[in-house]
């Protein structure tokens, strides 16, 4: 979704000119995709069930996971914040408005 809205908001920036709003999403999301690169075997590693064990518990937990209010969710969510947090080094700015 972030790299959506920086395509689109440096679209917008770009006017008429598409190669110059395509090269500026470019530049603006090359660190992110570089760290969002080492980040995915990690999570991935943790996100797959390794035994038994972990294939029946990982259905069940996820459905609590997603029942809990937004706030636990969030605190849970932090026990392993990297994948989550890569993102904020991106500064999002508001809708841009052509005039």
């Amino acid at each position: 979704m972030v790299g959506a809205y920086v395509l689109a908001e440096e679209l917008a920036r770009a006017g008429s000119n598409y190669q110059v709003g395509l090269s500026a999403y470019e530049n603006r999301m090359r660190d992110v995709a570089a760290r969002f690169r080492h980040i995915v075997p990690t999570t991935m590693s943790t996100l797959t069930p390794r035994t038994r064990l972990q294939v029946r518990l990982t259905p069940p937990l996820l459905r609590l996971l997603t029942s809990m209010p937004g706030r636990l969710q969030q605190r849970v969510s932090q026990l392993q914040a990297t994948p989550g947090r890569a993102h904020e080094s991106m500064h999002l700015t508001g809708p841009v408005v052509q005039t």
